[in-house]
């Protein structure tokens, strides 16, 4: 992307390491940033979480668990005889949507020799991070990329081997464009992610084994009733918007599930204004959903900064106790039953 830029010395040090292993790949870690040339503001982002996945070639178990992390193909460097051994190529359709996609998922199945090198050398621009795709031809383009997808597979014989990671990420992808699409072609899509998931279902095949706890829920929402679901999910960006309007921005309290549940329905205003994620103690996650995440003792916090407590019911007082004692009293608690 013109935007985007790299440290110098990033092609330099990934292809010794890559001579050095003798990989199929190596990938790296990236910065988001913000702002302006001379202003920028940079979040160093982890691919994966795990600090045992760094410095090593990855085992074939170790690299299946790389599905759960970042995508980000262009932190990689990559053998130009592997991609040309396995005719591994971009998907090209029409309106260049998803394409990425195919070509991440083919060189993750297909690769012998992974490493992950903790540096982030890749400065990735994203300041619009909600911005809704507008354009009604490329809603279901992300069902088209794990079609090609599912060919692939087929073609190199890896249908059993990386099913219920297929089938994890084809979620995955639904469900992001689903939240990214523009509102007036949501209720339809939840139909298709129900027709689609549903057909799986029906044959026996929905291997949700690989998925989180709450993707399974959602998954289970929609197929049980996409109508209900979609009428639930339109009213939760207006609802949490009614909720944080008082307040200047806002923090989300807690980075698991139900934190990263609630950042996913905000609406292109809100999200603009969300500051980050709150942690009690820092597990060495430094970023979410392209936002920082931060200790209470190193946020800065104002009078008029909002906090949406985005944990399960059974924490909410231990973390009102916990804000009140540092004489913050802006919590937002949110109603369980409104989230879906």
């Amino acid at each position: 992307e013109p935007d985007d830029f790299l440290d110098c010395h990033m092609l330099s040090d990934l292809y010794l390491i890559a001579e050095q292993y003798q990989l199929d790949f190596v990938k790296s870690d990236f910065s988001f940033v913000e702002g302006e040339a001379g202003d920028y503001q940079v979040t160093p982002t982890r691919v994966y979480w795990q600090d045992s996945m760094y410095g090593k070639v990855l085992s074939r178990q170790e690299q299946k668990e790389l599905f759960k992390g970042y995508l980000a193909f262009w932190t990689c460097l990559y053998r130009r005889s592997f991609l040309e051994k396995y005719k591994i190529r971009f998907n090209e359709t029409p309106g260049a949507s998803y394409q990425d996609t195919g070509f991440w998922f083919q060189t993750m199945v297909l690769a012998r020799r992974v490493y992950l090198h903790e540096h982030a050398y890749y400065h990735y621009r994203q300041d619009n991070l909600g911005a809704s795709m507008l354009s009604k031809k490329k809603v279901y383009c992300i069902t088209e990329e794990y079609d090609f997808i599912y060919k692939k597979l087929q073609e190199h014989g890896l249908i059993a081997a990386y099913w219920p990671q297929y089938i994890a990420l084809r979620f995955i992808g639904h469900r992001d464009a689903l939240l990214r699409i523009a509102d007036r072609y949501k209720r339809e899509f939840t139909v298709h992610i129900a027709r689609d998931f549903g057909r799986l279902q029906a044959d026996g095949r929905l291997d949700m084994s690989f998925m989180d706890g709450t993707d399974q829920e959602m998954l289970e929402r929609i197929l049980e009733d996409p109508v209900r679901f979609y009428q639930e999910m339109a009213d939760v960006p207006r609802y949490i918007h009614e909720k944080v309007q008082p307040y200047k921005d806002f923090y989300i309290y807690g980075a698991g599930s139900r934190g990263k549940k609630i950042f996913d329905y905000l609406d292109e205003r809100d999200e603009a204004n969300c500051r980050g994620f709150l942690v009690s103690e820092n597990n060495g996650v430094h970023c979410l959903k392209g936002k920082p995440v931060q200790t209470l003792k190193d946020a800065g916090l104002s009078t008029d900064t909002g906090i949406i407590v985005g944990v399960t019911a059974r924490y909410h007082q231990e973390i009102i106790d916990i804000l009140r004692q540092r004489g913050i009293d802006t919590a937002v608690i949110l109603a369980e039953d409104k989230v879906p």
